[in-house]
């Protein structure tokens, strides 16, 4: 008899073990489905056993198909038919801990080119092996201020990457990214200055690409600007330099008439549509007008529907260096 009711009780203890761990492994794989919901749809094993997923339970949903695998220990949850942010999440998580998207792949990320390469580039610390096949893997050594996380993606901040860009493209791609990323307004002068001080791969060629924006050739980059010179060309005013990079602001302005200090912004809607676009336009304002240049902006509106009002102001901003030059 009391052979059968400690046979009774071990039942029931296997038996409440187990509903346990089921119950165990239904929250676990809730939990790992949550995250993966957060970051596009992919998971590395590490990740999952930080949920508590154990590995004969990552076998099974391999099994099932619940996983698939993308790279070694990263999985996709559910589905392979990932966005092209979940692909290079991917990519970063199966290259380890400190890895980061960089070069061509962190420019098409950030939105300062319009095509990434074939192969995701990541970045990882110096002495590290070959990365997983599929992913172009670049040794390189990292601060801390050359990484950012930009839409759940670890990845270098926009100067490292524009000088990482420089090393591996050509000078027409470094220079578009470049005026992309003012515009978007996410260039930060100071700290490319910080990368030239270090002296990274690409910084000679960055530096040299924007030494080389030419401030008096007329590169008119929209229909807008060409209205406002044809205004000032029908109005016999003095030819602007057009498209200035002006490198102690770390800006570019549309139209300067270097002589008179006068600055003519025109705000198309597409090149400022952002809010960080909108917050460094006026601090660049603030700074040029700080240091004696008259700073006019005009909008699309305005050229085309206001064209005698427009030239008036350009006239009255010209004036005083035409009186002075008397």
């Amino acid at each position: 008899m009391a052979e059968h009711v400690q046979e009774v009780v071990v039942q029931r203890s296997k038996g409440a073990h187990v509903r346990a761990e089921r119950s165990g492994g239904v929250a676990a794989d809730r939990r790992a489905l949550e995250l993966a919901a957060g970051q596009y749809g992919v998971v590395s094993r590490r990740q999952l056993q930080a949920c508590g997923v154990t590995p004969s339970r990552v076998a099974h949903l391999l099994s099932s198909g619940w996983l698939r695998r993308l790279y070694r220990a990263v999985y996709a949850v559910g589905h392979t038919v990932l966005r092209p942010e979940g692909l290079r999440l991917a990519a970063v998580l199966a290259c380890g801990d400190g890895a980061v998207l960089s070069h061509r792949s962190a420019a098409w990320h950030w939105g300062l080119i319009n095509n990434g390469p074939t192969l995701v580039e990541v970045s990882v610390a110096r002495g590290r092996g070959r990365g997983p096949r599929g992913i172009r893997v670049r040794s390189a050594l990292l601060k801390g201020s050359d990484v950012a996380v930009n839409r759940g993606v670890p990845i270098t901040t926009v100067s490292r990457t524009l000088v990482d860009l420089a090393g591996v493209a050509s000078d027409r791609i470094t220079l578009d990214a470049v005026d992309q990323a003012i515009r978007l307004g996410i260039y930060n002068q100071p700290s490319i200055a910080d990368q030239f001080r270090r002296g990274h791969a690409g910084s000679t060629r960055l530096r040299t690409v924007l030494a080389d924006r030419d401030p008096g050739r007329a590169r008119t980059r929209s229909e807008l600007e060409r209205r406002c010179l044809e205004l000032v060309s029908a109005a016999g005013l003095a030819a602007p330099e057009v498209n200035v990079w002006l490198p102690q602001y770390g800006c570019e302005v549309d139209l300067l008439w270097r002589g008179s200090r006068l600055i003519v912004e025109l705000d198309g809607w597409a090149f400022h549509r952002s809010r960080g676009s909108f917050e460094e336009d006026r601090r660049r304002t603030v700074d040029l007008q700080s240091d004696g240049y008259t700073v006019l902006r005009f909008t699309w509106r305005q050229i085309d529907q206001r064209s005698q009002w427009v030239t008036s102001c350009l006239r009255k901003a010209l004036q005083p260096a035409a009186k002075l030059a008397r």
